[in-house]
């Protein structure tokens, strides 16, 4: 998990963008092929490219963050309390949330309830699963504040080796919540904390005790 430290801040953010470049593409191909005169369900089966594109950037996000709050977790100085319990439980929130949120679509667009049309010629959706996606979103929400706080202030104490306030670590939140801005900002620092893992100082010989002869 340490590449995701060690990698340059231009390929963390080609990875991350590519999904949103390749989204607006499927969805192109979908309202090309697709007949709303004649609505067919099958052209639907194309559109689970989306979860698919939007699970696999989720989780590659995921793993960056959880590498960043755990693997650096031994350059934490001593007295500070950073213990990333929960925010590994933040951090699965937002995963969970979605991926139910995805699975409840993909079975509506795939039963016979798609069938009923509403009158835009598209599949009515259900007022029950509008309630699942606010619920799911508020949980995502939720973690996502967490991870944040929890993130800018790891990277600001190992900056600065001290306990540090909220106004101190307050442009590391800005910079993790715009993520895509903020990655060319936060990857070096990241990059000179792996290099202190992978580097440790030297740890100087112990002083042998003096014998005092009688």
């Amino acid at each position: 998990m340490k590449w995701f430290l060690r990698a340059p801040h231009w390929k963390i953010f080609l990875i991350q963008l590519s999904p949103a470049l390749l989204i607006p593409f499927v969805l192109i191909i979908f309202f090309v092929v697709q007949d709303f005169d004649q609505f067919d369900p099958t052209n639907l089966s194309i559109l689970i490219l989306v979860p698919l594109l939007i699970i696999g950037s989720m989780g590659f996000h995921l793993c960056y963050l959880w590498s960043i709050g755990n693997k650096l977790q031994p350059l934490v100085p001593e007295g500070v309390n950073l213990d990333p319990k929960y925010f590994n439980l933040a951090l699965a929130l937002p995963f969970v949330g979605m991926v139910l949120a995805l699975i409840i679509s993909i079975v509506f667009l795939s039963s016979s309830e798609a069938d009923t049309y509403s009158s835009s010629g598209f599949p009515a959706f259900p007022f029950m699963f509008f309630i699942a996606y606010m619920l799911f979103g508020l949980l995502a929400m939720v973690g996502g504040f967490y991870q944040i706080y929890f993130l800018g202030k790891l990277v600001k104490t190992l900056e600065l080796q001290r306990e540090i306030r909220f106004e101190e670590h307050l442009i590391e939140c800005l910079l993790f919540w715009f993520y895509i801005v903020g990655i060319w900002f936060i990857q070096p620092k990241l990059n000179q904390f792996v290099e202190q893992l992978d580097n440790p100082p030297a740890t100087p010989p112990p002083v042998p005790d003096t014998v005092v002869n009688p």
